[in-house]
């Protein structure tokens, strides 16, 4: 499976960007660089990781917020992750149809 080793290259490639040369304070920088992926819309899907599972994105790095935390309904949540979901699903379908197009015979 090709999605743990693409993942894992992308976080080295990023962390990189931020560590010193000898690389040994990387660690420092991979709460800042995790929080940055998954908060960052992925090209597949127009939507970032954190809205895929929260249903909103995210306000802050520190602290866990939970939906009475920040005053948002929970029902309000569920129906935006669906609404994530189906979104995300349609952009799929959509570049699925195109990849067919471009490179069936």
């Amino acid at each position: 499976n090709g999605i743990p080793e693409r993942f894992n290259r992308t976080l080295a490639d990023m962390i990189s960007m931020y560590t010193e040369p000898d690389g040994k304070d990387w660690d420092l920088h991979l709460p800042y660089v995790v929080f940055a992926y998954r908060t960052s819309p992925h090209s597949s899907t127009n939507a970032s990781p954190y809205l895929m599972n929260h249903g909103r994105e995210a306000q802050q790095m520190d602290g866990i917020e939970s939906a009475r935390d920040t005053g948002h309904n929970l029902n309000e949540i569920v129906r935006k992750i669906k609404e994530a979901e189906d979104n995300a699903r349609k952009i799929i379908e959509k570049e699925k149809q195109e990849q067919e197009r471009k490179y069936s015979p």
